[in-house]
């Protein structure tokens, strides 16, 4: 497994379901929840979302730091860090 914690720029949500499908959700106010969800199978669309994708991660690991192998442990620091935050 790979992650990459990167800081929120959008206001969104992505979810790729492997080359079958993808669905993007956009959150037009903080607070509200997301809204506008678009699911779409279109294989071009699909394969070109993956792509951005892998990209966009290889870009994030390079930003971050973080190597491939220590990926998910930097990843699990940053989200106890962020919850130790939430809980104090």
């Amino acid at each position: 497994m790979k992650a990459v914690i990167r800081n929120r720029l959008d206001a969104g949500s992505l979810t790729i379901c492997g080359d079958w499908f993808y669905a993007e959700s956009i959150t037009p106010q903080p607070g509200e929840g997301y809204r506008y969800t678009v699911f779409t199978w279109h294989a071009p669309s699909v394969l070109q979302k993956l792509r951005q994708f892998d990209e966009d991660f290889g870009r994030y690991m390079v930003e971050s730091g973080g190597k491939v192998n220590s990926s998910r442990q930097t990843a699990i620091r940053a989200v106890k860090g962020e919850m130790a935050g939430i809980v104090s």
